[in-house]
């Protein structure tokens, strides 16, 4: 792996901690957020309601929204702002449709030692609601780290009633549920029917949109499973559970979701199980892709830059395809890319500058498909050749209906995307050769 080399005069391509926290409460529908913070911390939230997630409740238009900011600026950063902060926490508690409170703040603010759980104790008592102070990080971690704060923080507060295991029983943690459209429910339909060829049943999956409440369903399992987003969250569950742990990869493509499934199939004794299950399933994907690799993938050049997590099944997935990438980039801070995403794929460049990033792209001549994210697409630069918008964010690609990425089924998904983007650029070279 490589990092970008530092420039003096671009940005840092990454997200920020705060962006991933809204993230977190975006995927919990009663879930409201305080941030002790100036009235940008707002403006934040805009990135992901309207513009990558057309589902989203952070925005009200009448003005309730579920991301608060004290209105702290520098000017008033230094003068006691506690009885501001206590009242508004009251008026967030006190609305029906909340569930669950987080408070965290800018790092200008929390230098100033304000004891934000202090301030919300109380009106736990008072209001019966649970409170969750998110710790401020802003400066040295990124988006990845605020979503998962989030979810540990979640999962250390939440309610678990003393409920009956039940044998087969799993709870699923660690999924990025960063919008509420129909990628990312068809993506869970997926893993829980992908348990089910176990004979597993998924009691609860955190965050997947619900309330902060369907958390408590964990009770019931004898099993805790654990994706990469959130792995405190995930052992902390477990050991509050005392239930075994299995931690698992990301199923994104053929090879990881097979791997995925022999992972959780081991520990339940349902090796048969899965063996039957992944037979079935490897013919149904592959057998549309037949004549697919030829026509339209076979020695294809692809670009990646986004999450860091699925690039390692897209590095499978390409190969899979025929398919080479020259170039990748992944907008996170250093050391989430494992040993096979390393051996897989060219060199990566973690966290780039802008710049830096721009040069990587065009030392290549324009490939036949980039697969981005939102950042990584206004980052390229003209000439890099077409572009499919994918991850976190994704400001105009959208999905309408169910549309998976994840398992076998959403490998299906993503290769005919592909497709239809890689048919689209023969097309529009042919029209202009013509």
């Amino acid at each position: 792996m490589t990092m970008a080399e530092p420039t003096t005069d671009s940005l840092r391509l990454d997200l920020p901690y705060l962006l991933g926290v809204y993230a977190a409460v975006n995927a919990v529908r009663d879930a409201y957020l305080l941030v002790d913070g100036p009235q940008c911390v707002s403006f934040k939230a805009e990135h992901i309601a309207g513009k990558h997630d057309w589902r989203s409740s952070l925005l009200d238009c009448a003005g309730f929204h579920r991301v608060v900011m004290t209105g702290t600026t520098f000017d008033s950063v230094a003068f006691s702002r506690e009885q501001t902060i206590t009242d508004l926490l009251r008026r967030i508690a006190g609305r029906d449709d909340a569930g669950v409170v987080l408070v965290s703040c800018l790092t200008m603010c929390g230098l100033t030692g304000v004891q934000y759980d202090r301030l919300s104790r109380p009106l736990e008592r008072e209001t019966g609601k649970p409170f969750l102070p998110i710790r401020c990080d802003s400066l040295e971690e990124d988006w990845l780290d605020g979503y998962a704060a989030v979810c540990a923080a979640a999962v250390r507060a939440a309610a678990l009633p003393g409920r009956r295991r039940r044998k087969g029983a799993v709870a699923l943690t660690g999924y990025l549920f960063d919008r509420n459209e129909g990628d990312h429910a068809a993506n869970l339909a997926e893993l829980e029917r992908m348990l089910a060829g176990l004979s597993l049943d998924l009691v609860a999956a955190f965050p997947s949109g619900g309330a902060y409440a369907d958390l408590g369903r964990a009770a019931e399992a004898s099993a805790v499973i654990s994706l990469p987003y959130a792995r405190e969250a995930g052992r902390t569950l477990a050991r509050r559970l005392g239930v075994p742990l299995v931690e698992t990869g990301l199923p994104f493509g053929l090879e990881s979701s097979t791997r995925w499934l022999r992972a959780v199939a081991g520990p339940f004794g349902r090796k048969a199980a899965a063996e039957r299950f992944l037979l079935r399933e490897t013919r149904a994907a592959l057998t549309p892709l037949e004549r697919a690799v030829g026509e339209v993938f076979l020695n294809r050049r692809l670009l990646y830059a986004g999450d860091p997590y699925l690039f390692e099944g897209f590095c499978e997935i390409a190969a899979l395809l025929g398919c080479a990438i020259d170039s990748a980039a992944v907008f996170s801070r250093p050391g989430r890319l494992g040993p096979r995403a390393r051996a897989l794929g060219p060199a990566v460049l973690e966290q780039p500058e802008e710049l830096a990033w721009l040069r990587v792209v065009e030392a290549q001549p324009p490939r036949d498909l980039c697969v981005c994210n939102n950042v990584g697409w206004q980052a390229l630069g003209e000439g890099a050749g077409p572009v499919m918008e994918f991850g976190f964010p994704s400001h105009f690609f959208h999905s309408l209906a169910p549309r998976p990425f994840l398992g076998f089924r959403g490998f299906l998904h993503f290769a005919d995307r592909m497709a239809e983007h890689l048919m689209a650029a023969r097309m529009r070279a042919g029209a202009r050769g013509s």
